[in-house]
């Protein structure tokens, strides 16, 4: 039977495992402190159980008040398409609503819409995700003033 924990105690080797499948986390000789870091610096995050053995896990960002992003939900192979990655989301969005935060958002990668959608996301048009790459452009010296 599966299990969802909210913020408890975890295993972080686990959890590496399971996101390095996914190709989600490099592999370093820092890696557990660094994911370990990661998920006790979220706002919220969400272990999957099954028979007391860690089979997924999910978190979320959020300033606790109006915003949260979800991010990072991973089941091992062996345990997808049983619903486990429904329960983690389902946890993580009832622990947001009840803390009064109801914007929330995530970026779906490509293939995963329908899994998303069925679990009450849609797609924001005329939005798009952005990623921060170190150098901004400079458009000042292109503007007439």
């Amino acid at each position: 039977m599966y299990k969802v924990r909210i913020n408890a105690d975890f295993n972080v080797a686990r959890v590496l495992e399971i996101y390095s499948a996914e190709k989600w986390w490099k592999s370093s000789k820092n890696a557990k402190e660094v994911l370990s870091k990661a998920f006790k610096g979220s706002y919220a995050y969400a272990c999957l159980y099954y028979d007391n053995r860690l089979v997924g896990a999910g978190r979320v960002s959020s300033d606790g008040i109006s915003d949260a992003y979800i991010h990072e939900v991973a089941v091992s192979k062996a345990h997808r398409g049983r619903g486990g990655g429904k329960k983690i989301v389902k946890a993580l969005v009832r622990h947001m609503k009840s803390k009064g935060v109801d914007w929330i958002v995530l970026i779906a990668q490509p293939g995963t819409t329908g899994f998303w959608e069925d679990m009450g996301f849609s797609s924001m048009k005329g939005h798009a995700p952005m990623r921060y790459k170190q150098k901004a452009r400079d458009n000042r010296s292109k503007r007439k003033i």
